[in-house]
């Protein structure tokens, strides 16, 4: 069966997946920014992933728990000021530029 966006099929739950994607591929794509992170922050996004992983009913939904959401989670938990605009929910590049905007303290520039 096709994986298709709950929003497209409406009676169709995807399964929570949680992808690592192969080194040439991280290499590639745009650093926004990094935060260096204590023992303690490792282990409380290690226990987010697996909740996410393991969430009941295991579904993605393009609105409401998608990428951008699960992001924005992690970077909720080492303090950083997350919003999710509807008109970036879509968007990634912009989403974190976003963030960017709304944590100076991340001293990071936006990405184009």
């Amino acid at each position: 069966m096709t994986d298709y966006p709950k929003s497209e099929f409406p009676d169709l739950r995807l399964h929570n997946q949680i992808v690592i994607e192969p080194q040439k591929y991280v290499h590639s794509t745009n650093r926004h920014f990094s935060i260096a992170i204590s023992d303690a922050q490792y282990r409380s996004i290690v226990a987010e992933v697996e909740a996410w992983r393991s969430a009941p009913g295991n579904f993605y939904d393009l609105e409401e728990r998608n990428c951008i959401h699960f992001v924005g989670r992690i970077a909720s938990l080492l303090g950083v000021t997350v919003e999710y605009p509807e008109s970036m929910l879509r968007r990634p590049k912009k989403w974190l530029n976003h963030l960017i905007s709304l944590n100076p303290q991340l001293k990071a520039r936006q990405v184009d």
